[in-house]
């Protein structure tokens, strides 16, 4: 039944004593919005604190005959408008406890969180108790947002935002001493009126009516899109297609987003689905006018007696707004009149799947970023470089004010470089501690992109300006450390002009074809130790002036085949003690005027007039033999080093990046990695000094072996002795077709990376064998975590003090071996075995020991590893 003519509706605050009369009230509440009630009332206290009444709970009661309608929610304000004989008046605003939302303007950054995730965050951060004052009850799989800023919004709209993008609405659930705001992204939450689930439509005649009717309704429908587009651009898959429609069936009207944020078809169809329903939700409306005071926005109803039956349907009540008056709460000018209550409602057929849409299209709705920002880059603790495959980086905005600023600051940030291609380009990656200058794409704050990089303070020029205002850089700087640095500078300063490379360490240039030279006046150059210089085919001078050399000790040349020198005028030759000229055949001196020989004060002479000799006794036939002259010495030359690209390739599963400080006893890295054995205290003394060392042959059992072992350093050679060796273990490179000569260097070079890796010997693709390591020495080729089981029973608790590692080159991504590869494996591992007293039975894959893999094309051929070693056996 409806309202009578005695005080139906009623006002109390918790925690107030003093009574509240309403007179008057106006309500307004939505699916997917706060609801919000202005209530007039009346009071006897003159004196009531009406900022003790802020945010304090309170609830609007409707007086119902069937059951009371309670409207709960927070006085978010409160103003006195008049005060009587009896009574104060007062204008009370009623809101839900997620109003305070909208007070609370942020600029954040979520990560890795999903929308359930973050709206939590966000209501707990209001004061929210999730279970008492909200709940969360999702069907659905909500995709994992990767980054997400929350930029210069309130709460309330990045919360409703949030909630549109995902496809999730919310309403209130309202009880006598709270209000519930239920979150959901499925139509079933939505519940059917407690007292009047169904209400006839009885046209308004003007005549009370105590019944609750619908007395106006009409379904009105309006032109929507039927059509949602969103596009987007996935960096990493450059060429895959991110355009996902969704349509219905009638209209021709497109709403067109690129920018998405969705990286994967399935994510994008669900955007463009959501976009979809959210537009066609609102395609059929029921626009009514009713006295129940139990409607509610999210409860459902079933409209009866409409004379149009297409109309009697069940429907989803979207917006409804309330009126209320009981003027005779009040003795002052009251008019006696009976309590009124009516609603007008907009509701959709429930047969429509409801979703919520923001009042612009939530792909738009983000605040934008207007121009550029700075920020600085930041890293984990002890890093001084901190990147990602794509040379990403991570920031630490000005404006976050919970950013810790360490490497969960922001996402990974794409960098733009001045050239990019598929393996070639430039690349500069902004180091910790750098100022940068960052721009968005589209001005979207989830997609920060790295313009350039800033001077500041702190990290000021190279050069101290505006002196230095002619010099133009490319300074780099050691890392770790900072003690050293690579730079090409230029100098513009007229008649000054100069350009300058300085290499902290190695300079390797290599020219695939010809290099030309040309210096218009001086050329020095100033070796401190040697100068090594290896043509193979021709060496070509020619020098129009005077060419001297200075030696201090010794010169050495050898000329495999004929030496010939000529001078158009006189040759001289001094010695300080002796020169000895000999010849293995003829020995013939030429002169065409005249030939002299002196020496003691005895000479002898040929000239065209016959032979003279001179001296003061001349003797023939007197017996005796020839003085003897110093045998001459042959000196090899040093084989020249070849350009190296320096580009470290370390074979897959074996390099693993360590922390700073010393490693423990017995702590090993991770899987797949090398293991420091730092407990070992046996040291191999080496004459290495960190400079390359030069190979020599060794044949051993006729194998050609390239001895060139790397200098002793903590990472790839420690020096450590092996106990014994017990197996001999079969890895490959990973990395097809490289150089067996790269992967030595690379496993030399590898301290610079902090990294445990190492093997023996490298077999190359023409089957060159070089070692790296002495036979006698740990290399760390299969340490790991954990070990397979019954390994360790074998090879002892630490493998890499019993073994000897094996890398292999292939010619693909397969491990295929080249024919001169496995001729020389199969050699090389017979000779190993025969020397330390072991069998076929004793090699071991890689993935025996470790169950990593390696060497894959073994792994995935079984019988092929099989023929390998009844190869080996034979050749033992």
């Amino acid at each position: 039944m409806g309202l009578g003519n005695s005080s139906l509706f009623m006002f109390s605050v918790e925690g107030c004593n003093d009574e509240f009369r309403v007179v008057e009230f106006k309500g307004r509440e939505q699916i997917s919005s706060p609801f919000y009630f202005t209530v007039a009332v009346a009071c006897s206290n003159f004196e009531l604190s009406t900022s003790a009444l802020i945010n304090k709970p309170a609830c609007l009661t409707f007086s119902a005959e069937e059951a009371p309608r309670y409207v709960h929610g927070i006085i978010v304000n409160i103003e006195l408008i008049d005060t009587g004989r009896r009574f104060a008046s007062y204008k009370v605003v009623l809101a839900p406890k997620l109003w305070r939302l909208e007070k609370r303007t942020q600029m954040k950054i979520f990560q890795q969180q999903d929308a359930s995730q973050i709206i939590k965050t966000l209501l707990k951060d209001a004061g929210l108790k999730e279970g008492d004052d909200f709940k969360i009850e999702i069907t659905g799989e909500l995709p994992q947002r990767t980054y997400t800023t929350q930029y210069l919004e309130t709460d309330l709209e990045f919360f409703n935002r949030i909630l549109a993008e995902d496809g999730l609405h919310y309403h209130f659930i309202f009880e006598q001493n709270r209000h519930v705001l239920l979150i959901s992204d499925t139509q079933y939450i939505f519940k059917r009126l407690p007292v009047t689930p169904e209400i006839p439509y009885i046209r308004h005649t003007g005549l009370l009516k105590r019944d609750y009717t619908i007395h106006d309704f009409n379904l009105q429908s309006k032109v929507q899109p039927n059509k949602i587009t969103v596009k987007d651009y996935n960096f990493t898959k450059p060429s895959l297609k991110l355009e996902i429609s969704e349509q219905t069936n009638q209209g021709d009207f497109e709403v067109y987003h690129h920018g998405g944020l969705f990286q994967k078809p399935d994510i994008g169809q669900k955007q463009a689905q959501t976009q979809l329903k959210a537009f066609q939700a609102l395609k059929e409306t029921g626009l009514g006018e009713s006295n129940c005071v139990y409607l509610s926005a999210g409860k459902l109803f079933k409209l009866t007696e409409h004379n149009n039956p297409a109309l009697n349907q069940e429907y989803l009540l979207y917006g409804v707004s309330h009126y209320g008056s009981q003027p005779q709460s009040l003795e002052e000018g009251a008019s006696g009149g009976p309590s009124g209550y009516s609603s007008s409602f907009i509701c959709i057929p429930n047969n429509v799947e409801f979703k919520a849409r923001a009042p612009k299209p939530t792909i738009n709705k983000r605040n934008r970023f207007n121009g550029i920002q700075n920020a600085m880059v930041v890293g984990p603790a002890g890093e001084e470089i901190y990147t990602d495959q794509y040379s990403r980086i991570k920031v630490q905005f000005n404006w976050d004010k919970d950013g810790k600023s360490n490497e969960k600051s922001s996402c990974w940030i794409r960098v733009a470089q001045p050239w990019t291609g598929a393996s070639w380009g430039a690349v500069q990656i902004p180091r910790i501690g750098q100022e940068i200058l960052l721009s968005f794409v589209n001005g979207d704050p989830d997609r920060p992109l790295i313009k350039g990089v800033l001077y500041n303070g702190r990290n000021k020029p190279p050069y101290k300006l505006p002196d230095q205002k002619t010099k133009t850089t490319v300074k780099t700087c050691s890392t770790p450390g900072g003690q050293g640095f690579n730079e090409l500078r230029f100098e513009d300063k007229k008649a000054q002009e100069q350009i300058f490379i300085h290499g902290e360490r190695d300079q390797d240039i290599k020219i695939e074809n010809d290099k030309d030279l040309k210096v218009c006046h001086d050329r020095h150059l100033v070796v401190d130790k040697q100068n090594h210089i290896h043509i193979k085919q021709l060496l070509s001078e020619s020098i129009h002036g005077t060419w001297k050399e200075d030696l201090w000790k010794k010169q050495f040349i050898t000329v495999k085949q004929n030496f010939t020198e000529k001078s158009a005028k006189n040759y001289n030759r001094e010695a300080g003690k002796e020169i000895h000229i000999k010849s293995s055949g003829k020995l013939v001196f030429d002169a065409g005027m005249q030939m002299s020989v002196s020496g003691s004060g005895s000479y002898f002479t040929l000239d065209p007039s016959g032979v003279k000799i001179n001296g003061p006794t001349v003797r023939m036939n007197a017996g005796g033999s020839a003085t003897r002259g110093t045998s001459s010495e042959e000196k090899i030359p040093e084989k020249a080093d070849e350009a190296n690209d320096k580009v470290v390739i370390v074979p897959t599963g074996q390099g693993k990046k360590q922390g700073k400080g010393k490693s423990k006893p017995k702590k090993q890295p991770h899987k797949g990695s090398g293991k420091s054995p730092t407990n070992q205290t046996s040291k191999v003394e080496s004459n290495n000094s960190g400079r390359k060392q030069k190979p020599s042959q060794n044949n051993t059992n006729d194998i050609n072996i390239i001895e060139d072992t790397i200098p002793l350093n903590r990472y790839s050679r420690p020096g450590t002795k092996l106990k014994d060796v017990k197996g001999i273990v079969i890895h490959w490179v990973a990395v097809p077709k490289a150089k067996a000569k790269t992967i030595r260097d690379n496993f030399e070079k590898i301290e610079r990376e902090k990294r445990f890796a190492s093997a023996h010997f490298v077999v190359g693709l023409e089957g060159e064998i070089i070692k790296v390591i002495p036979e006698n020495e740990v290399a760390y080729h299969v340490g790991a975590k954990i070990y397979k089981n019954g390994i360790q029973k074998k090879l002892g608790n630490y493998p890499n003090a019993h073994t000897l590692g094996i890398e292999c080159c292939h010619l693909d991504s397969n491990g295929s071996m080249a024919k001169a590869t496995w001729n020389s494996l199969v050699s090389l591992a017979s000779s190993l075995l025969k020397k330390f007293g072991l069998t076929e039975s004793d090699l071991y894959l890689h993935q025996d020991v470790t169950g990593k893999p390696c060497h894959k094309y073994f792994v995935d051929n079984p019988i092929e590893w099989a023929n390998f070693k009844n190869e080996v056996k034979i050749k033992m």
